[in-house]
């Protein structure tokens, strides 16, 4: 790693907080790359040129590395978001955003040690905090994250002390607007526990969901039992059915009788709405209607009360789209192609699979006689021709990148919109991308763990040493 001080032109000392043996990390779109920089009067970050120069006045808690699309994430009152290269906001706050915790100002990532052990390390390839846990999970935005000592899981801060004393089967790694957090005990069965630890709610559920806006949950005491408890713990909704999901309209839930296996509408009180007669029935899509099948196997659309608005005709059926106000839809289970509200088909039934990229606004489409995918436009047209095994949607934002199987290597490699490889197919497989280190993981050829940028080049992230026998897990986003 390499470090430096600047004297930024007010006369405050800067340090440099882009370690440089990330490469090309700090892109450099107009010939001038930008590095995080930390003020150190008031301890926050902006940006600096190699040469000191301020370009972005120190404003922020946390700063993250400029990505090539020219953008960099930090964090802010109102939690992370992405800039630009003048400032700018370039995407609205999201709170729950966390590619990495922030401990001290500086990046530290969950590693495993020689021993066995996972820990914290921090930037320089030090122990922010030793490793003393079997296990260790993903930080959320409260600063939680699941570790496991012995058989038992509990919940660590960001500086690696115990929140939650590790005596639980499994934990979520936050508490929600009512104080609780999902847990199982030793046995297995579900409930809640507080801030303390302690349980509020049971255990001894067999499957329970998270409380939704109202205070409501569904919870199940039995595999073959399902109701509805409040915040008490006690039932809303007696469990007498077999199985209760949310319909996601009309405070309905789809239901699922004990007697029958058949699937309805009741309301909050347990009344049936629309009586089981469904074979499956799915929560309500975003244009007004809902995917149904029925008694026969065929699947149609119905209404908000469970009325049929088109016909049970299709092999197969998907949600219709708001962007392209389009669905996939099978008269059998090798022609697939795209209707409209209209009950026309928009794109003739040809393609043995289709399957939409909503950032995209694009369908990868599988050709019936060959097999190979590719992408396909809302009008029937190929925008990537059909030469892949297949295709995984890579960046949310222009410009838009898929991570493509070669057929002929059965190697992963990056292609753009116009079918040029960006990474060569050399891939054994690939793992993520750090949105904060603008790196793809994968397994190289010697399998080994590799680190490309988006031009296919090789870079050693802060903190991982190639000659070692351990792999470092970057923290991706937690939840909420």
């Amino acid at each position: 790693m390499t470090s430096a001080s600047v004297r930024a032109a007010r006369g405050a000392f800067w340090a440099l907080a882009l370690f440089l043996a990330f490469g090309g990390a700090a892109w450099a779109l107009d010939g001038v790359a930008l590095y995080p920089a930390r003020d150190a009067e008031s301890g926050l970050y902006g940006y600096a040129d190699a040469e000191g120069n301020v370009a972005i006045a120190p404003s922020f808690a946390a700063a993250n590395p400029f990505l090539e699309e020219g953008v960099a994430w930090v964090q802010g009152p109102e939690g992370y978001f992405a800039i630009d290269r003048e400032g700018r906001k370039a995407y609205e706050p999201t709170p729950n955003f966390e590619d990495v915790p922030w401990i001290g100002g500086e990046p530290a990532f969950p590693a495993l040690a020689a021993s066995g052990l996972w820990g914290l390390m921090g930037p320089t390839g030090t122990w922010v905090h030793e490793p003393l846990w079997e296990e260790l999970g993903t930080f959320s935005s409260q600063g939680l994250a699941v570790a496991k000592e012995g058989r038992w899981e509990g919940l660590v801060d960001l500086q690696g002390a115990w929140v939650v004393a590790p005596r639980f089967s499994y934990l979520l790694n936050y508490f929600d607007e009512n104080g609780l957090a999902l847990a199982a005990d030793q046995e297995g069965t579900l409930g809640f526990i507080n801030r303390q630890g302690e349980w509020a709610i049971g255990p001894g559920f067999a499957a329970l969901e998270l409380f939704d806006g109202r205070g409501l949950a569904v919870a199940k005491p039995s595999p073959t039992q399902a109701g509805i408890i409040d915040l008490k713990g006690e039932w809303a909704l007696a469990p007498r059915f077999l199985s209760i999901s949310p319909f996601g309209h009309g405070g309905f839930y789809i239901a699922q009788s004990q007697s029958t296996g058949l699937f309805g509408l009741i309301n909050g009180g347990g009344d049936w709405v629309k009586p089981p007669e469904f074979k499956a029935l799915f929560p309500w899509g975003e244009m007004g209607l809902a995917v149904a099948r029925s008694r026969q196997g065929r699947f149609g659309y119905v209404s908000a009360r469970g009325e049929w608005a088109l016909a049970p005709l299709y092999a197969d059926l998907q949600d219709f789209d708001p962007q392209t106000r389009l669905a996939p839809a099978a008269l059998s289970e090798n022609l697939v192609g795209l209707i409209s509200p209209l009950k026309k088909w928009a794109v003739a039934p040809q393609y043995f699979s289709l399957e939409y990229f909503p950032f995209l606004g694009l369908y990868m489409a599988q050709e019936e006689e060959s097999g190979r995918v590719g992408l396909l436009s809302p009008k029937g047209e190929w925008v990537l021709k059909p030469l892949y095994e297949r295709l995984v949607p890579f960046y949310p934002r222009e410009p838009f990148y898929v991570m493509a199987l070669d057929p002929s290597s059965r190697k992963w490699g990056m292609v753009n919109l116009a079918g040029e490889w960006l990474i060569e197919p050399i891939l054994e497989r690939y793992d993520r991308f750090f949105e904060a280190l603008g790196l793809l993981r994968g397994t190289g050829p010697e399998g080994r763990a590799v680190y490309l940028n988006s031009r296919g080049e090789r870079r050693v992230p802060v903190g991982y040493r190639q000659d070692l026998e351990r792999e470092i897990s970057f923290f991706s986003a937690g939840q909420p």
